[in-house]
């Protein structure tokens, strides 16, 4: 599961409860990548997957990796670590966009500045070579096919 999946699974167990699985399938689903197959995400299924979150907590609290707040539900603190990751996850995603722009900003600049211009007149001349050449060559197999 991604991790909007699971925030969208605990989202939906914090506010319809952990007895009603086939509400809690329906409200996920908006949220399913849609090259998934959507029974992965049926109400046996997620009840599956937040028996595993629930796993993972209470291994938190063993290890004391995340500070939990025993006043909040399970599912709420369940909730509290899936947004966590949610956050880490989009931060990281952001982080390599703007990676991505700041190269694309680099390579504009380039390009406006004329560096490239010479590359582009030597592809520009292979370009009209090979046009030239497959001209002559489809005139050669016009004739051949005319005297044969």
């Amino acid at each position: 599961w991604t991790s909007l999946e699971k925030l969208a699974l605990v989202s939906a167990i914090v506010k319809k409860g952990d007895n009603n699985w086939s509400t809690v399938s329906r409200l996920v689903r908006p949220y399913i990548s849609p090259s998934k197959n959507i029974e992965l995400f049926s109400a046996k299924n997620c009840a599956l997957k937040y028996d595993h979150l629930l796993e993972q907590l209470e291994k938190n609290k063993r290890k004391k990796e995340a500070a939990l707040n025993d006043n909040l539900s399970a599912a709420e603190q369940v909730l509290k670590l899936v947004t966590a990751e949610r956050i880490a996850e989009l931060k990281s995603k952001v982080q390599k966009l703007h990676a991505n722009c700041t190269q694309l900003h680099v390579e504009l600049n380039e390009v406006n500045s004329g560096k490239y211009n010479s590359h582009i007149e030597v592809a520009w001349d292979e370009v009209q070579k090979r046009k030239h050449s497959l001209e002559f060559h489809s005139l050669s197999t016009l004739v051949a096919n005319i005297l044969a």
